[in-house]
């Protein structure tokens, strides 16, 4: 009797676009301004992204756009976590670490402060424009795009 396998190794969800953005403000503002300019409304989602770390459980504020007519999906979620010293999960060293722990969720790009996931099934959404449209943003230092198979975390940018 011949056995029928399905293998999954190779599947991996790399459709979508992803936008890296170096921002001091706060993320209910920098969610602001892309409303403002790429006419998009950006909102707060109920819960945050979490995920646990080997230090403890980060909380990345997340806010999402469901465009039904283009058939896209924006999604805005913070990098960077400071935990405190009582979220911090005790080592079993000698001396205890003080002060604040910074976590992200993707750690190749740590210098990044925020996320924008564009998923996209018809490509209506030119990544170059929306490039152009953010980086006009006064608070936006810098902004760019990120090869999406390059990054070894991408499992954390799931949000469904």
């Amino acid at each position: 009797m011949a056995v029928n396998k399905l293998m999954l190794d190779g599947f991996a969800e790399d459709d979508y676009k992803l936008i890296a953005i170096h921002s001091s403000i706060e993320a209910y503002k920098l969610a602001f301004f892309l409303n403002k300019t790429l006419s998009i409304k950006l909102e707060r989602e109920v819960y945050d992204v979490d995920f646990s770390h080997k230090e403890g459980i980060a909380y990345y504020q997340l806010f999402s756009y469901l465009n039904e007519n283009l058939c896209c999906n924006y999604y805005l979620v913070s990098n960077k976590y400071k935990l405190n010293p009582e979220e911090v999960i005790v080592s079993n060293g000698l001396f205890p670490e003080e002060g604040k722990v910074n976590t992200n969720l993707i750690y190749e790009y740590k210098s990044v402060d925020f996320f924008l996931k564009i998923e996209d099934d018809t490509d209506s959404v030119s990544l170059k424009k929306l490039l152009i449209n953010i980086n006009k943003i006064q608070q936006v230092v810098t902004a760019y795009s990120i090869e999406v198979s390059t990054l070894k975390s991408n499992k954390n940018l799931i949000f469904n």
